[in-house]
């Protein structure tokens, strides 16, 4: 699956916002795979 520049750019900055939202400077590999399955919806891609 691939996924455009703009959306990568989307996927960091979910990420930082839900960080900063849970006071963590951690990223986990669930919110990472979360925030790259919200993309892919948005875009309308299968999962």
């Amino acid at each position: 699956m691939k996924l455009c520049k703009r959306s990568i750019m989307n996927v960091a900055q979910y990420c930082a916002v839900e960080a900063l939202a849970d006071r963590s400077c951690a990223l986990t590999s669930r919110q990472l795979e979360a925030a790259i399955l919200r993309e892919c919806v948005k875009e309308g891609k299968v999962v």
